[in-house]
Formats: C-alpha cells, structure tokens, sequence
C-alpha cells in the first residue's frame, strides 16, 4: 500500500492546496482601513464658519428663499436675452429690464433655504452640467453687478440693497449645499459681495466697517481652501492618487452624523468602486452601502438619489466622468 509514496505525498500537497483556497474564498474580503488624514478628515466635521454670514446680512424673516429664487429661475429661463448680455451697460440709464432681480432681492433676508434639497436631481448627478445652480449662480452675479453699477453712480443705499442681495444668494447656497459646488458656488458669491462692500465703504468713508469686512473675507478664503482640499480627495477620479483614502471615503459615505453634502460627494465617488476600485474588499463594502442606502427610507433626498445614482452607475458613465 505504501508503493506509490510519491502520489500519495502529491495528492496531500494538493488537498492542503485546495482546502486554503477555499478557506481564503470563505474569508470576508478586507477593506481599506480609513487614514484619518486632516486633509481628508475634515470633512466628517460639522461645516461651519468662524463667523456666520448673518453677521453681515440678517436672515430674521421667517421665509424659504427658493420661493423667490425658483419663480426668479422660471423669469430667466423664459427670456434669458436680457441676462445673457446683462453686462454690456455700463450705467444705470442702459441696465435691461431684468425682473428676476427683484425677486432676489425679496429673498435677502429669508432665513430658510430649500432650493435643491427637495430637488436633490437637479444637483446630484454624475455630469457636470447642472442649468438650475448655474443659472441661479449666475443671476446672483448680476445683482452684485447691479449693485457695482449703483455705486459708482454714489448710490450708496441702492448698492447696499443689491450687495446684501447677492451676498445673501451665495449664503443661503452655502447654508442649503447640497453638494459641494452649490457650496463652492455660494463661498464664492459671498467673497465677490464682501469685494464690493468693502470698496462702498472705502467710497463713502466709512472706515469702521473694513475690519469686520477684511476679517470675514479672510474666513472665506482660508476655510473655501480647507474645504477645497478635502474635496479634492473625496471627489478625486484618480484612483491612484485617491486609493490610499478609500477607508476615509467610504467611512463618509457611511456615517450619518457626516455633513450631507459631503456624504453625497463620497457617495459618487464610491459608485465608481464597481469598476476602478483597487482592492476587492472596497468593492464589496461599496456596493453594499449603496444598495442599503438607496434602499432606506429614512436617509435625506440628496443621500437617496446620491445612492441610486452610484449604485446604477453604468460603465460608459463611469468612463465618461474619468
């Protein structure tokens, strides 16, 4: 019986062989675990402001300014002429009719913002044309430009009304931000607003006002850079520069204290894990968060539709968005 030593030694080599696969194939896969990096980490903290934009413009009326700012929309999109070439004038006595203005102006001290949250689809997406945040940005531009316009004619209250209006615009998208350029695009009207009332009160010699304003301008820029670095990592398409944080991303993703928008910004970029994540155990952990996610019901909007999107993500979206 011991005649064939050879075969019997083989056939257990390859017993063993078989069996620690299949012990390996058992094993749950294992994923990335996070860095904790500060650049990354940030963004599981709350977002907020050294110094809250209402500070500089009240928001005390008890109103949604997506009231305003959608029926404005709808005054753009049905002859945006006008707007398109809003800044050829170059003063008041030339300025187009432009009703969607005075719309935003009426929006200036709404404390409340619902512009994309309920309509999370108008944002949320994997194509980088959103028309409504566009549209919305664009319009806040104007009205600072309104508001440059009235003080170089020494209007000083009327350039006030228009600044304030603007500025607001940009803090009610960076108080609303469901994603991270709704909040870029709001941080960047403030930064143009503060700008602008910086030269008023230079023009009108109104010195006391330049710290406050020179302060302010200052958060935004230092914070908008903080924000923009995380950003750059958690909506990286890069897997070989991002792979490192696919822990910190997909512990984002799926923590619910984490701030929505940057949940939806981790959401997206795990939706590629189906096609270009570098460790398989990302890959199953991504695919599970999302069908829970986009399964739940009692998740945000922006989180729902972030989740539905990621998890259909086709792979010619996937190239597409590389």
């Amino acid at each position: 019986m011991w005649g064939n030593t050879r075969g019997w030694i083989i056939s257990m080599i390859l017993t063993v062989l078989m069996g620690a696969a299949l012990a390996r194939s058992a094993m749950p896969y294992s994923s990335t675990p996070p860095t904790h990096d500060p650049a990354v980490a940030i963004a599981l903290q709350p977002i907020a402001l050294p110094t809250p934009p209402t500070d500089l413009v009240a928001a005390d009326q008890p109103c949604d300014a997506a009231d305003n700012y959608l029926v404005a929309l709808e005054s753009y999109q049905s002859n945006p002429t006008p707007y398109d070439t809003f800044r050829t004038p170059a003063s008041l006595s030339r300025l187009p009719q432009v009703p969607a203005l005075d719309l935003i102006l009426k929006a200036t001290h709404c404390a409340g913002i619902n512009l994309f949250r309920t309509r999370p689809a108008q944002v949320v997406s994997y194509y980088g044309e959103h028309p409504q945040l566009d549209q919305i940005r664009k319009l806040g531009e104007l009205t600072l430009a309104v508001g440059v316009l009235y003080r170089r004619d020494k209007n000083y209250p009327d350039a006030d009304k228009y600044l304030d209006a603007g500025f607001s615009l940009g803090a009610h998208l960076f108080q609303e931000r469901v994603t991270f350029e709704e909040m870029s695009s709001g941080l960047g009207l403030m930064h143009s607003a503060v700008d602008e009332m910086k030269a008023v009160a230079k023009d009108r010699g109104d010195p006391s006002a330049m710290p406050r304003l020179d302060a302010f301008e200052k958060q935004l820029s230092a914070y908008g850079q903080k924000q923009l670095d995380a950003y750059r990592i958690v909506g990286a398409v890069d897997e070989d520069f991002a792979g490192k944080y696919a822990g910190d991303i997909l512990e984002i993703a799926g923590d619910s204290k984490a701030d929505t928008m940057w949940r939806v910004e981790a959401i997206k970029h795990i939706g590629h894990y189906q096609y270009s994540s570098q460790s398989r155990g990302d890959q199953v952990k991504a695919r599970l968060l999302l069908q829970k996610l986009a399964s739940a019901s009692d998740v945000p909007p922006a989180i729902h539709t972030a989740a539905t999107e990621a998890r259909d993500l086709t792979i010619e979206q996937h190239r597409s968005t590389r």
